[in-house]
């Protein structure tokens, strides 16, 4: 029976029974991301990864226990195309550079936006990727479930736009764009029509993509960067109301709409109820959109933070 309770990465490396194994989970992994850069994730099984190494689908049981695991391996494969280098004392420039990074990679993979949205596994590769975010953030005052949220949302926020990307249909999109039009003229929309009247043309993707991380980033790790009114800590945050913290995570995405509607399903995504108010139910749900990263936040290791730019 495969072990269950523990991830893949702490199992060994080949059956311990049996002929000897005669390939490395390495090279199953790489096959298997063959077959998804190819073919799309759902024709990746242990079939398929079989025949694109050139043996019988049980021989691969002596590597991977399920599917599952496989799935694990190449996400977590994935991480060895970054380039960490060493924080450059501008916590803002990097994280946006890592996120450019990670848009770069989740274009060369398209199957991998819907794994880093819905499975909760960080593996080696995802590991050091977590540390190089909290290097870069370790002079930063916000407190280290805010810089954990920081790394999920970052993660969330670039796969759900890169999902938008590959799967954009200009045709579709011309017809929303039609439509919008149609309600903000009908004028019972003033705000809508407001908002359209003062839209710009889109930008290049990759532009468009690095100024809205600045701002997303940016209220999500807002903080007094400056020296603090006698008296008063350095670099402490001001108190702030419920109502105004969940303003802050609005700021840092509201000017989403204006630049591409097709980018509307990042604000459900990162707008958040405030958490007093939050069900158990919906804090589940939020954890699931946003993905692994954020699922390892602790509820009770957390505080309201006032609105600053860092751009």
């Amino acid at each position: 029976m495969p072990d269950r309770q523990t991830v893949i990465w702490m199992r060994p490396e080949h059956a311990k029974s049996g002929r000897p194994a005669a390939r490395s989970r390495t090279q199953v992994t790489a096959a298997a991301i063959k077959v998804a850069d190819q073919e799309g994730l759902d024709a990746v099984s242990m079939r398929r990864v079989a025949a694109e190494l050139g043996t019988g689908a049980a021989s691969l049981y002596r590597y991977i226990a399920t599917r599952d695991d496989l799935l694990d391996l190449m996400a977590d494969a994935t991480g060895a195309e970054y380039e960490l280098a060493a924080p450059s004392g501008n916590w803002l420039a990097d994280l946006v550079g890592i996120a450019g990074q990670a848009r770069a990679i989740m274009l060369r993979h398209p199957w991998l936006p819907a794994l880093v949205v819905t499975r909760a596994t960080l593996g080696p590769r995802g590991v050091d990727l977590v540390e190089h975010v909290l290097n870069v953030l370790a002079d930063h005052p916000a407190d280290p479930a805010a810089k954990l949220e920081a790394f999920g949302v970052l993660m969330a926020v670039t796969a759900t736009i890169v999902q938008n990307e590959v799967a954009a249909d200009p045709a579709l999109r011309q017809r929303q764009a039609v439509y919008l039009q149609h309600v903000a003229e009908a004028g019972r929309h003033p705000q809508l029509a407001a908002l359209l009247g003062t839209a710009v043309n889109a930008a290049d993707p990759a532009d468009q993509f690095t100024a809205l991380l600045r701002r997303v980033l940016s209220g999500l790790l807002a903080t007094t960067m400056h020296e603090s009114a006698p008296g008063t800590q350095l670099g402490a945050p001001p108190p702030i109301s419920a109502p105004q913290r969940h303003g802050c995570i609005h700021a840092g995405v509201r000017g989403l709409a204006a630049v591409d509607v097709s980018y509307s399903p990042v604000i459900s995504a990162i707008t958040r109820t405030p958490r007093r108010t939050q069900s158990m139910a919906s804090e589940r749900a939020t954890n699931h959109r946003l993905g692994p990263s954020f699922a390892l936040l602790r509820s009770d290791d957390r505080r309201d933070r006032g609105c600053s730019s860092a751009s």
